[in-house]
């Protein structure tokens, strides 16, 4: 019964919205570390950054209060419909610019107060995280910030993964989150609405991958997600969060 119960959760419509290219969806409840951008991003006064906005939830609250931001999504789409949504005063701090992160995203050195990315490295192949992470680090000014979210495996839809992601960790391999074999997931209805693979991080592994590119960990920890379905909550670790920040 609890399975049953689990796949058929009924989705909170006003808190989360599927994306039109199958990357997931995007969730309209904030964690802490969505806060603490939108924070910093009004004490920074930009600009600032977002990669994979999707529909631009944070970002529209962002240019909300009158700070720069450009917006990136893989689909063009998203961020037409946040241009058509964005208010003409928002709109006038938003620039948008489309392009899959890292492969085809570049800035110039030192353009951004802020960086910000909710449920994008988990869509990321392992070559490409470092890559990332270092485009970051070269983006940002001195002193500003990196604020990440990514999937854990701590949801009930992808239970399976756990011991095999805890036993990658205890056996030292660099990315133990990454996984192409949907097949050990029984209890995920899902998976039609993700690409073939999913890349899961813990707060440890994000920190220490920031670590290497140059950044310092400010902070780190899980974040539960009480506001999602049923099938994408566990025990309070549905979401991997950082702050860091570049010396």
């Amino acid at each position: 019964m609890e399975k049953q119960k689990k796949e058929q959760a009924a989705e909170p419509a006003s808190k989360m919205k599927r994306t039109l290219n199958k990357m997931g969806y995007m969730f309209k409840d904030l964690t802490e570390y969505c806060e603490d951008f939108i924070d910093f991003s009004k004490k920074s006064h930009g600009p600032v950054l977002e990669i994979g906005a999707a529909y631009g939830f944070v970002s529209l609250k962002v240019a909300n209060s009158g700070t720069k931001i450009w917006v990136n999504d893989l689909d063009p789409r998203h961020l037409e419909s946040i241009k058509k949504e964005a208010s003409d005063y928002q709109n006038s701090f938003i620039s948008t610019i489309p392009g899959h992160f890292p492969k085809k995203l570049d800035f110039p050195k030192e353009s951004f107060t802020a960086i910000f990315s909710s449920n994008v490295f988990h869509f990321l192949e392992k070559e490409d995280v470092e890559q990332g992470i270092k485009k970051m680090f070269d983006w940002l000014k001195p002193g500003g910030k990196v604020f990440i979210t990514a999937g854990s495996p701590y949801a009930y839809l992808w239970k399976e993964f756990i011991p095999i992601f805890e036993k990658k960790i205890r056996n030292g391999e660099r990315w133990p989150g990454y996984t192409d074999d949907f097949s050990i997931f029984k209890n995920n209805a899902r998976l039609k609405e993700l690409p073939a693979f999913f890349h899961f991080f813990s707060p440890e592994i994000l920190a220490s991958s920031f670590k290497e590119c140059g950044f310092i960990p400010e902070k780190s920890g899980y974040s539960p997600r009480k506001d999602w379905p049923e099938d994408f909550q566990l025990d309070g670790r549905e979401t991997a969060g950082l702050i860091a920040y570049k010396p």
